[in-house]
């Protein structure tokens, strides 16, 4: 599965991560920003790009995960604005929260459907159902072997931490929806939705709820 952003290539959806968020510690450095401190230099001398870190955007700030540090907590971040500032020359997949996105429901799912009949129905019923502010949201779709859908990007500005990204040397190797990647590890740790006819899953995020039906997988 893909999501592409309009006027961008395709992006992603991969990757794997345990949540886990802990109470604020005493300021000490740890050890993996001791490391970053002399690895980066040494990364971008050899030419080489470095480990991917991991982000939860939300509408309300970061939670950033280390490279090689998935299962350990997490930090805070303001925004991931001031994450890019502080990690440049770093590599990030990018996680968006049910917060910072708005469904296309009830337009036409047909996988036959082009690109531009499909963003043209998705802006028609966001309208309808959010009114005139979402004429502005920036789409993206996505789309599989039996079905596609646009997502809208109503609480994050892409085009613009892109652009930010760049000017700090940060690449955002993939943005998906936090909803998916939950799916992606329900598959990974209950294999038997892998293999079944039908299976459904259900992502609880705060008051928001994705609700994913899977066919053979």
């Amino acid at each position: 599965m893909t999501l592409s952003t309009i006027g961008g290539t395709a992006l992603s959806f991969a990757g794997g991560i345990h949540f886990e968020l802990t109470a604020p510690h005493h300021e000490v450095t740890p050890a993996p920003a001791r490391r970053r401190a002399w690895a980066t230099p040494l990364r971008r001398g050899l030419g080489l790009r470095n480990l991917v870190h991991e982000l939860l955007v939300d509408a309300h700030g970061v939670w950033a995960w280390a490279p090689g540090d998935s299962f350990s907590a997490a930090s805070r971040h303001a925004s991931v604005q001031r994450w890019i500032e502080t990690n440049a020359g770093c590599d990030a997949h990018l996680w968006l929260a049910s917060d910072l996105m708005r469904s296309a429901e009830g337009i036409d799912s047909s996988v036959h459907q082009s690109d531009t009949a499909l963003r043209s129905n998705a802006r028609r019923a966001l309208v309808e159902r959010h009114g005139e502010t979402a004429a502005t949201w920036p789409l993206a779709t996505w789309k599989n072997k039996v079905t596609l859908g646009v997502l809208a990007l109503a609480g994050i500005d892409l085009e613009s931490l892109r652009e930010q990204a760049l000017l700090h040397g940060v690449r955002l190797q993939s943005v998906m929806p936090w909803w998916h990647h939950a799916f992606v590890e329900a598959k990974r740790c209950v294999n038997a939705l892998n293999h079944v006819a039908r299976a459904q899953v259900c992502v609880v995020e705060g008051q928001q709820i994705a609700w994913v039906v899977a066919s053979h997988g």
